[in-house]
This record gives structure tokens, sequence and C-alpha cells, in this order.
């Protein structure tokens, strides 16, 4: 196997053993902590596809993989959000659970709740 088929498999196992479990039980979590709070559309948790991690794992950067130790560096392997109908009802979900969310940079500037 070449080293990205390496990669790859290794990368399928975890998606399929540990993230796509803790993405659903993430998500379960979030909406226990936020199922009183008015005003939300939808919570949801993703574990990054393999596709999309094995393109990331791949760029360049000037020649040199952007990522050497891919597994351990990539941190968006596993994301969950709390999608909110206007821009002012962003603050109770997050004052909820400050210790696992974290605005968006779009939904601090405006432009979009994610």
């Amino acid at each position: 196997m070449t080293p990205r088929e390496d990669l790859a498999a290794a990368y399928k196992r975890r998606h399929s053993t540990a993230l796509t479990p803790l993405a659903k039980g993430l998500q379960d979590h979030i909406e226990g902590i936020v199922k009183d709070q008015p005003k939300i559309d939808r919570v949801v948790a993703r574990a990054k596809s393999p596709k999309s991690f094995l393109d990331k794992a791949t760029r360049l950067d000037e020649g040199k993989l952007r990522y050497p130790d891919p597994l351990n560096q990539i941190q968006d392997q596993i994301a969950a959000r709390i999608v909110t109908f206007y821009l002012s009802d962003v603050p109770p979900p997050c004052a909820a659970c400050p210790r696992l969310l974290r605005a968006s940079r779009r939904a601090r500037h405006g432009s979009r709740v994610t």
C-alpha cells in the first residue's frame, strides 16, 4: 500500500469506529443541553468524510505536506453546529454550553448563523 492508501484506510477505520458514533453522541448531548432554548432550528454534528479528510490531509504548501501528521493535526475531524433563526438567537445556546461551543466567525460578523 502507498502512504496515501494507508492514511485513507486508517481514517476510514477511525471514521466508522470512533468519529461517527462520537458525532451522534455529541449531537444528542448538545440537543439535551439546548432542548429548552427558544428559536433553535436544529443541532447537527458530523464526522468529516473520508474523502474530505484525505483531500485536506494531502494538501501541499510550497511542495510540502501541510499536515505531516494529519490524523493528529487536523482538528475538524468532528464538528457540531447549533443553527438558530436569527443572529440575536446565538448567545443563549452559547451560554448554555460554553465549554463546547463558540459562535462561528460568520455568526459573529452577522453574515450567517451557523
